[in-house]
């Protein structure tokens, strides 16, 4: 699935610097939402390790934003739907490339 999402970049040139920026803003927006997603259960009594494990497992993207993505550059066409196809492409591999590990880390139980 991301051989064909990968397909459809096509950002224009000189935008690179727009593409990482959106992709790493992308990707923290992401652990963050998700980390504080996850620390919502200690309010409720849950141990604060099980949360932050919580957290670090649920990193990895699956196939939804690479197909919204691809939705939005079909109904909007554009350089600016080129470069946000481009920085969501590039934010799901960052976060499936880092989530593996991550996701192995947090099921071995080391925050």
């Amino acid at each position: 699935f991301l051989v064909l999402a990968g397909s459809l970049v096509d950002a224009p040139p000189g935008r690179g610097g727009w593409v990482i920026g959106l992709a790493l803003a992308l990707v923290v927006a992401r652990l963050v939402g998700k980390v504080a997603g996850a620390a919502m259960p200690t309010f409720a009594g849950a141990r604060e390790t099980l949360a932050r494990r919580e957290a670090l497992a649920l990193l990895p993207q699956g196939g939804i934003p690479l197909a919204m993505a691809a939705s939005f550059a079909h109904a909007y066409p554009g350089p600016s739907a080129q470069v946000a196809v481009a920085a969501v492409v590039v934010a799901v591999v960052a976060s499936d490339l880092l989530g593996m590990s991550v996701s192995a880390l947090a099921l071995r139980g080391r925050p």
